[in-house]
C-alpha cells in the first residue's frame, strides 16, 4: 500500500502557547540545544499584563480595608475576607496565565521552528504548533488509509 504520512514530533516535543500573545523574543534560535523546561519562546500580552495589574491592585486595596475592618467592624472584616479569598484566586490566575507567556521545552533536543523568520512580532494562537523539539526518539508518522487499505494491511 502506498500512502503520504506526515512526521509528527511527540507530545512533549511539541511547542505550543499555552495562551495568546505576540511573540517578543526567541531564546532559543533554530537549532540550539534545550532541556525539558528551557525557555524557547517569550510571548507579551497586554490585556492579560493589564488584567494582573488591576487584580494585584484590588487585592492591595482589600487588604487594606480588612485589616481596618478587623478592628472597628468584624461583620465587615468577615465580608472582606471571603472578597478578599476570591482576589487572591483571581491574581493567582494571572500570575499564572502571565506564566504561560514563556514557551518551554517539554523535551531534550534541538529547536527547530515551523516558520523561524515569521516569529518575532508575530501572533501566536493559544494551542497552535510553532515547532518542535527534535529528540533521539524515532519521530511518529501518521498517514491516512482508506477502509480497504486498512483491510489489507491488517489481515
Amino acid at each position: 500500500v502506498v500512502t503520504q504520512g506526515v512526521v509528527w514530533p511527540a507530545p512533549g516535543a511539541q511547542l505550543r502557547a499555552e495562551v495568546e500573545g505576540v511573540v517578543e523574543a526567541v531564546q532559543a534560535p533554530a537549532g540550539s540545544v534545550v532541556a525539558p523546561g528551557d525557555p524557547v519562546l517569550t510571548l507579551s500580552d497586554p490585556a492579560l499584563q493589564a488584567l494582573h495589574d488591576r487584580a494585584l491592585a484590588e487585592q492591595v486595596a482589600l487588604r487594606a480595608q480588612h485589616h481596618a475592618a478587623l478592628l472597628k467592624d468584624p461583620a465587615l472584616a468577615m465580608r472582606l475576607a471571603s472578597d478578599l479569598a476570591r482576589s487572591e484566586a483571581e491574581l493567582t490566575r494571572a500570575r499564572e496565565r502571565l506564566a504561560q507567556l514563556t514557551v518551554r521545552s517539554g523535551a531534550a533536543g534541538r529547536v527547530v521552528w515551523a516558520r523561524p523568520a515569521d516569529l518575532p512580532g508575530s501572533h501566536a494562537r493559544r494551542g497552535v504548533l510553532l515547532g518542535h523539539v527534535a529528540t533521539d526518539r524515532p519521530p511518529q508518522i501518521r498517514i491516512v488509509l482508506a477502509q480497504e487499505d486498512y483491510g489489507r494491511l491488517r489481515g
